[in-house]
């Protein structure tokens, strides 16, 4: 086995990490809940396992471009 293949068998997937800064707010994801603990310790959790559905829903999305200039 490859020094390449055998680093890529390590590789794992945590469901439970420290961030270094995290915050939950309104743009928190269904499928990641950050939490605060009162000493200031960040965790995350993702879920391992989500239901999906095999539908396709055809949708007409609007795209905004926002131009910022730099003066």
């Amino acid at each position: 086995m490859r020094k390449e293949e055998r680093f890529f068998l390590l590789l794992r997937v945590l469901s439970r990490v420290d961030p270094a800064e995290a915050i939950r707010g309104f743009f928190s994801s269904p499928l990641m809940m950050i939490l605060t603990s009162p000493d200031d310790t960040n965790f995350d959790w993702a879920k391992r396992r989500t239901n999906t559905s095999s539908k396709i829903i055809m949708v007409n999305a609007t795209i905004e471009v926002m131009i910022t200039e730099l003066i």
